[in-house]
């Protein structure tokens, strides 16, 4: 991904879809970007991070630059890119509104390191070789007793509402809107106990988990990029959230936010 920075703004794209996609290409060389970055730094008195591409540009984006602070516009020039607008939705807008997001903070503590990255998405937990996974998970939250339940399941997802439209729908399980304040744990395959449902958990809430036996080696994705993999050892992953949240723009009245596009893929219509 290239980064360039147009007055008090970055632009991140992709640099070989500059070099195929003509459309994209355009936009940048033709000086439209920068009128663009006028308009939306006029408009939130701030600087911004400009995302052009498709969805998982802007992960990687939201990665890079989310400790900063600053507001994320993202523009599709792809299909179908559920975290970006429209550039004509853009192009028409005078006025953007910010939403905050929450992030998933992932650490993994082993007897030599630990260390953490942050998901806008979801953390995929899953086993990395055709042995299933045996796993302690313990739900800890203040003032509460704390909760264990003891697994073999294949694989598991630990989303945020925002992309409970994803594996966690596909595999049959209810989109969370984005103004509850909760993430929810999808079991894929689950083998023991085989008839476990997705729990929505409140965000205060750590999942720690531990992979006791070691019966299979242990890969670990935050948004889509490998974060880690285990080689027979013991390791603890901790789950909650960050104390940092991600800084999303939008067109004022659109129908782009998350929270409309959640229901919007349950084929409601915004009224």
């Amino acid at each position: 991904m290239k980064k360039i920075k147009i007055s008090n703004s970055i632009i991140c794209y992709n640099s070989h879809k500059y070099n195929t996609w003509w459309k994209l290409r355009d936009f940048i060389d033709w000086k439209e970007l920068v009128k663009l970055v006028e308009k939306v730094e006029k408009s939130i008195d701030s600087a911004c991070v400009f995302v052009l591409w498709w969805d998982w540009t802007i992960l990687k984006s939201i990665r890079q630059t989310y400790e900063k602070k600053i507001p994320v516009l993202g523009i599709n020039f792809w299909t179908k890119g559920f975290l970006l607008t429209n550039l004509e939705d853009i192009n028409k807008c005078t006025k953007f509104i910010t939403v905050d997001y929450p992030l998933i903070e992932c650490t993994i503590s082993t007897k030599s390191e630990s260390i953490s990255r942050i998901a806008f998405n979801e953390i995929d937990i899953r086993a990395d070789t055709w042995k299933v996974l045996d796993l302690d998970i313990l739900l800890k939250k203040s003032w509460e007793k704390d909760l264990k339940l003891s697994l073999k399941w294949d694989w598991f997802i630990y989303s945020t509402p925002a992309w409970t439209t994803g594996y966690n729908y596909s595999l049959g399980w209810p989109i969370i809107p984005h103004s509850l304040d909760a993430f929810v744990l999808t079991p894929k395959a689950p083998l023991y106990p085989r008839n476990f449902r997705s729990i929505v958990l409140e965000q205060d809430r750590e999942v720690i988990i531990k992979n006791i036996n070691r019966l299979s080696d242990i890969k670990i994705i935050c948004d889509w990029s490998d974060f880690f993999n285990t080689k027979d050892e013991e390791i603890t992953i901790t789950l909650k959230k960050s104390k940092k949240n991600v800084k999303f723009l939008f067109p004022e009245d659109s129908k782009n936010t998350l929270k409309d596009k959640i229901f919007l893929e349950q084929w409601f219509e915004i009224l």
